[in-house]
C-alpha cells in the first residue's frame, strides 16, 4: 500500500514525493537524504567562509592601496605613529581625568614623551607631566 506525501524540504525549492512502503525503506531514503542536505549546508558554510575571508583580503588590500595613492607610503607611516602617541595621551588623560589613576597616566605619559619624542602628542605629553609635577609641588 503507498500513499503519496508532498512533503517540502529545506533547501532551495526542493520538493519531494514520499511514498509509504513497508520495512523502513521511506526511512532510510529520507535519511540519506537528510544527510546529502546536511553535506551541501556544510559545503555552502565552507564556501561562505572563503568569501567572507577573500572579501576581508580585498578590504585590507584597497585600503593599503588608498594609504599608497595618497601619496608618500612615508607619510601613511608618520600618520599611523602620530595617531598611537595620540592613543597614549588619550589613555593617559582618562586615567588621570575620569578614573583618577595619576600614577598610571604619568606612566603613559613618560613612555609616550620617551617613544615619540618628535611628534606633536610626545610634545603633549610631556606638557601634562609637567603640569602633573607642578601640582605635586604646588
Amino acid at each position: 500500500m503507498t500513499n503519496d506525501i508532498l512533503s517540502h524540504l529545506p533547501g532551495p525549492g526542493r520538493k519531494t514525493v514520499v511514498k509509504r512502503t513497508e520495512g523502513g525503506e521511506e526511512v532510510r531514503r529520507l535519511k540519506a537524504e537528510v544527510e546529502e542536505l546536511r553535506r551541501e549546508a556544510d559545503w555552502r558554510m565552507r564556501l561562505a567562509r572563503r568569501l567572507m575571508e577573500e572579501e576581508e583580503q580585498w578590504r585590507r588590500a584597497m585600503e593599503l592601496r588608498r594609504e599608497l595613492a595618497r601619496g608618500n607610503p612615508m607619510e601613511a607611516l608618520r600618520e599611523r605613529v602620530d595617531y598611537a602617541a595620540f592613543a597614549m595621551v588619550y589613555q593617559g588623560d582618562r586615567m588621570s581625568r575620569e578614573l583618577g589613576l595619576a600614577e598610571s597616566a604619568e606612566r603613559l605619559y613618560r613612555e609616550c614623551s620617551r617613544d615619540f619624542p618628535g611628534t606633536q602628542w610626545g610634545q603633549v605629553a610631556r606638557q601634562r607631566l609637567a603640569e602633573m609635577k607642578e601640582r605635586k609641588e604646588g
